[in-house]
């Protein structure tokens, strides 16, 4: 039986070695693993800088086009903005100036008429003055004639 026991003790001494062996081999295997999600983590980390360093150079560039653009829109309807503006400025002097050449004619037609209207009525006052120094004068002369007869 002791025999048994010794092959036994061996076995077990034997199995506890290849166990011990299997725990370093899994502790080491394990260790790799560590490793490599460390060097992947890494990795990751390394790719995501460069993406996000890649990104906001492009959203830099896109904005920067995107400032140039609207710039050029501004500048290009301010110049659109300024020649209705003038045109308008233009327009409406015309219309200032045909204006006061009607406004013009008018009143030289107005101070025309009225022109007109005084000669008529300095006429037709000196008509009546004539007029009535004519009747006057005859009256005076029929006096005289009748007083001196």
């Amino acid at each position: 039986m002791d025999e048994i026991l010794i092959a036994l003790d061996k076995r077990v001494t034997v199995l506890e070695e290849r166990q011990k062996s299997l725990e370093e081999k899994i502790d080491h295997k394990f260790d790799i693993l560590v490793q490599k999600i460390d060097i992947l983590a890494i990795s990751m980390n390394s790719r995501m800088d460069s993406i996000e360093k890649n990104l906001g150079q492009q959203i830099d560039s896109v904005e920067k086009k995107l400032n140039q653009r609207m710039d050029s829109v501004e500048k290009n309807l301010n110049q659109r903005i300024d020649g209705v503006e003038k045109n308008l400025n233009q327009r409406i002097d015309g219309v200032e100036k045909n204006l006061n050449q009607r406004i013009d004619l008018l009143d030289k037609s107005m101070d025309d008429k009225i022109s007109i209207k005084v000669e008529k009525a300095r006429l037709q006052v000196i008509m009546w003055v004539v007029g009535t120094g004519l009747t006057v004068v005859s009256l005076l002369a029929t006096i005289l004639i009748k007083v001196w007869k």
